[in-house]
């Protein structure tokens, strides 16, 4: 799971007197869905004039990391619902999450080049079919195959290394081997295309 905000957000005008009460963060992988439900925060308060909705602000920690794109959907009293239009996490997000899921800092370590280019081999060509060298290019990245190669790079850095301690323990190098290769395995097994796009906003 990862942390994902929005701010400022206005929920549509009411002018039937009836608030909305709920505001429903749902994720996907694609701009068009399909769409589940990540969170749900109560308004709290609820607004007193609805056709004067105030802005709203949410910080979720319940977001798939495999997810990339995300919409709020106000909820009223009665469970009718309407969504905002998608938005999608910026690139600094997608660069969070490789350096979190290839556990980056940890023995044998990533360096930030090391992720810069796991980063770019992730590019991949985006929904409309444009590459990366495209002055259109909509940026698309595959989350999984740059963490499958950040795993294969730790493991390659292990065999290296006979011996090492972290946090007090030592580790030998077949040890370290064998759990970075599980590591590289198990995200390769499930190689899916991530997009996202160059999006400056709250996401």
């Amino acid at each position: 799971m990862s942390l994902v905000s929005f701010t400022d957000y206005v929920p549509s005008a009411r002018y039937d007197g009836n608030p909305w009460t709920l505001a429903r963060i749902e994720e996907a992988t694609s701009s068009a869905g399909p769409w589940t439900v990540a969170d749900t925060i109560t308004l709290d308060p609820e607004d007193g004039d609805p056709a004067n909705p105030r802005a709203r602000s949410f910080t979720t920690d319940a977001a798939n990391d495999l997810s990339t794109w995300f919409r709020i959907v106000w909820v009223d009293a009665a469970a009718n619902g309407e969504a905002t239009d998608p938005v999608a996490r910026n690139i600094d997000s997608f660069r969070a999450r490789v350096m979190r899921l290839t556990a980056y800092d940890y023995e044998p370590m990533l360096t930030p080049d090391d992720i810069d280019d796991l980063v770019t081999l992730a590019q991949r060509a985006d929904e409309n079919g444009r590459d990366p060298d495209e002055d259109d290019w909509e940026p698309t990245y595959d989350l999984t195959a740059a963490v499958a190669s950040g795993w294969e790079t730790k493991a390659a850095r292990a065999s290296g290394d006979f011996r090492f301690e972290e946090d007090n323990q030592a580790f030998y190098r077949e040890h370290v081997y064998q759990h970075c290769r599980k590591q590289a395995d198990r995200w390769g097994r499930g190689m899916v295309a991530v997009p996202v796009v160059g999006y400056q906003g709250p996401v």
